[in-house]
């Protein structure tokens, strides 16, 4: 009886962790990456916006002011890992090891997800939009609208974070829906469209155990940011994978581990917004 995994099939499986690891967060890509991070923290900084200066021939050339602020993420290790009995996978006519690695790779997804929400959430003392016992009304998305615009931030780097109920009023509100106010394509698709007003909206399933969005009651909060005004670090860009033959339970153990951490690097550039569910 063989309790040793072939090379192609420890390669196999973790490229099969790291894809759905990869696949996994919704977030990741919509924030500031940096990845191969040393240590316990990595530091992104916010540099101040600076107005160009008339050029007087002859003239030493003034200074702009460009000048960095650090914010710091501390980064946590986080692992998902399971055992894969040997004499158990007679019992079933699948190969449960596939299974098995896109459930851990998305695990550490949903956890990369959890760790920028709660750095959103953190980087906020109260809502920038409040609930007005009104679910997620247009009349709340045009009003994110101006403050993005407020703001400046481009149209390319907004993002918004909602849930199932936030995407039923959105839904429910003609001017999302409506031929008269958008195409015709996005009604047939059954879909928000992916993008409004140059915001790109991501909606969060509701069951996720690591937390999700915050929720006091009736009262939802959600959102919404300019892409480099938050920060994600993390010590390798697919995270590490493990497999080991562990005797005493006649099981593989497969497992994944990430190192990784948020922190927002501009709060101007960060807006929550709450609505009734």
């Amino acid at each position: 009886m063989t309790t040793a995994l072939t090379t192609l099939q420890q390669i196999d499986y973790d490229a099969q962790i790291k894809a759905a690891y990869g696949s996994g967060s919704i977030l990741r890509n919509c924030v500031r990456v940096k990845s191969g991070v040393i240590g316990a923290s990595t530091t992104f900084r916010k540099y101040n916006r600076v107005v160009a200066s008339p050029r007087i021939y002859q003239a030493p050339v003034v200074a702009a002011g460009h000048t960095g602020t650090p914010a710091t993420a501390n980064l946590s290790p986080w692992e998902a890992a399971d055992y894969l009995d040997k004499q158990e996978q007679t019992l079933v006519n699948y190969s449960e090891a596939p299974l098995l690695m896109e459930s851990l790779g998305k695990a550490s997804g949903r956890r990369v997800d959890q760790i920028i929400i709660d750095a959103l959430s953190a980087a906020k003392g109260s809502a920038d939009i409040a609930h007005g016992s009104t679910g997620f009304t247009y009349a709340k998305f045009t009003q994110l609208n101006k403050l993005f615009n407020k703001a400046g931030v481009p149209m390319g780097d907004r993002h918004l974070l909602i849930e199932a109920e936030g995407e039923e009023d959105f839904i429910n509100e003609a001017k999302f829906t409506s031929a008269d106010y958008i195409s015709k394509a996005v009604i047939e698709s059954g879909k928000l469209p992916p993008v409004l007003f140059g915001c790109h909206i991501h909606v969060l399933d509701n069951a996720r155990d690591e937390g999700g969005l915050p929720l006091s009651g009736s009262t939802q909060t959600c959102f919404a940011w300019d892409r480099v005004a938050m920060g994600f670090g993390e010590n390798d860009a697919g995270g590490e994978t493990s497999m080991a033959w562990v005797p005493q339970f006649n099981s593989w153990l497969f497992a994944h581990f990430i190192r990784a951490g948020a922190v927002a690097i501009d709060t101007a550039g960060i807006f929550e917004i709450e609505y009734t569910v």
